[in-house]
């Protein structure tokens, strides 16, 4: 059976992420796993708190591995109250290891985990924790899709994916990895070429899109350039029309990801992501 791998360190935020893959996975028919993984020195203190609402929680006196049971068992009521009766429940299990580096050798060595679900620490944004060495381990080891969900992420369905291209030989693989996920949600996904420069550039754009459209029946495709520098500073292009509900790319050394997230360089954009980022392992 598929499995969404979930990171939790008992955080409101973590939990809500986990609430997110619940929902995702009753749309991929999958099951997910939930893994206690402390990402940041602040999250080892065992906090487990009131989560959504301000009022629900579950008991703080349990030990490992029960703190994964109880996180389990609410979520699973959780579901129940959010779906309408008879929904199936994306069944749960639960992985003890506790070290960054078991709980990647065992992702690595499943092939039923199709994505991998974790939250920023608290008092991180989507940015600072995507450059994180913690996350870079994860994106580095992972060979499947790493989805950071922000704090108070809607749990919803993603009606509109932004895309950033790489523009080679690769991104209709890339692009279907991400039909792999979303597709079943059926959302627009928006191909963003940003500050896009010479024919060269723009050749390629197109053959991208031609590629994809003779290979693929998925019909809610369309391909954006973004050369407008407000709309690039401002992430404007993430907003208009339809605003989007994650935003995806692919694998990339830590510099050139440094460099993406400084184009949004307003104090109100650049390091304040309010939507899931999918990462997409490098091909080759």
């Amino acid at each position: 059976m598929k499995k969404i791998a979930v990171f939790t360190d008992f955080s409101g935020q973590s939990v809500n992420a986990a609430r997110y893959a619940m929902h995702l996975a009753k749309k991929l028919g999958a099951g997910v796993t939930l893994l206690e993984v402390y990402l940041s020195p602040a999250s080892m203190k065992r906090a487990l708190q009131a989560v959504i609402n301000g009022g629900d929680s579950w008991d703080t006196e349990s030990e490992e591995p029960d703190g994964l049971i109880t996180m389990g068992l609410w979520l699973t009521n959780d579901f129940g109250q959010h779906n309408f009766p008879g929904t199936p429940v994306p069944p749960i299990n639960y992985n003890e290891n506790r070290e960054i580096a078991d709980v990647m050798s065992s992702i690595m060595n499943s092939d039923e985990v199709i994505l991998i679900v974790v939250a920023p620490p608290e008092g991180q944004d989507v940015a600072t924790f995507a450059l994180s060495g913690s996350c870079q381990k994860i994106i580095d080891w992972a060979g499947v899709p790493v989805l950071i969900v922000p704090a108070n992420t809607a749990i919803k369905n993603p009606e509109k994916v932004a895309f950033a291209p790489s523009l080679d030989d690769c991104d209709t693989a890339y692009i279907n990895s991400l039909l792999n996920i979303v597709g079943n949600f059926t959302p627009d996904v928006m191909v963003s070429c940003i500050n896009n420069e010479g024919d060269d550039r723009q050749d390629r754009e197109k053959q991208l899109m031609n590629t994809f459209h003779e290979a693929s029946d998925y019909g809610k495709l369309y391909y954006r350039r973004v050369t407008d520098e407000r709309a690039v500073h401002q992430w404007n292009w993430l907003r208009d029309n339809k605003k989007c509900d994650m935003l995806t790319i692919v694998q990339q050394p830590p510099q050139s990801l440094r460099d993406f997230f400084k184009l949004a360089n307003t104090p109100i954009a650049a390091y304040h992501l309010t939507i899931p980022l999918m990462v997409l392992p490098a091909i080759g």
